[in-house]
């Protein structure tokens, strides 16, 4: 029962979290926004199938960066609960096996685009992850978690 509880709590908060939840976390928030800024120029100059995965791949590995960064600093900060801090650890393995099954669902799809669309939905989940543990972060300690 608790493990649905904190899924259904914490995607609510990703699906309803106000857009100026950021306030404060210039660095994520800024790093984040570069990796999406510079994944744009990169697929807009992209004119082969090859070029996009590359610029896929680059921003993947930014954000892979990010993602773990961020989850490591909301596991810190709530290591004293431990309730917490283990359902949010069981959370976050729940939502890697829904990530691959969506990113498996949408390369099935076939054709050469399949695989670019599903490196796109893989940096998009992952953006929306950070986005998440930021938002936590921010709840939990405020400014000075970031």
């Amino acid at each position: 029962m608790l493990k649905s509880a904190v899924v259904f709590v914490l995607a609510a908060i990703v699906l309803f979290a106000p857009q100026n939840s950021w306030a404060g976390s210039k660095n994520y928030k800024e790093r984040l926004e570069a990796i999406q800024e510079n994944h744009s120029v990169c697929m807009n100059k992209a004119d082969t199938t090859a070029a996009m995965h590359a610029c896929l791949n680059e921003s993947h590995g930014k954000l892979d960066t990010l993602l773990n960064e961020s989850y490591r600093a909301l596991r810190k900060a709530v290591e004293e609960d431990k309730a917490y801090h283990a359902a949010l650890r069981t959370e976050q393995l729940a939502w890697i096996k829904l990530r691959d099954a969506v990113l498996k669902n949408i390369s099935e799809r076939g054709g050469t685009i399949a695989s670019v669309n599903a490196g796109d939905a893989a940096n998009q989940l992952i953006s929306n992850r950070i986005e998440l543990f930021v938002y936590l972060l921010l709840t939990l300690q405020g400014d000075e978690a970031l």
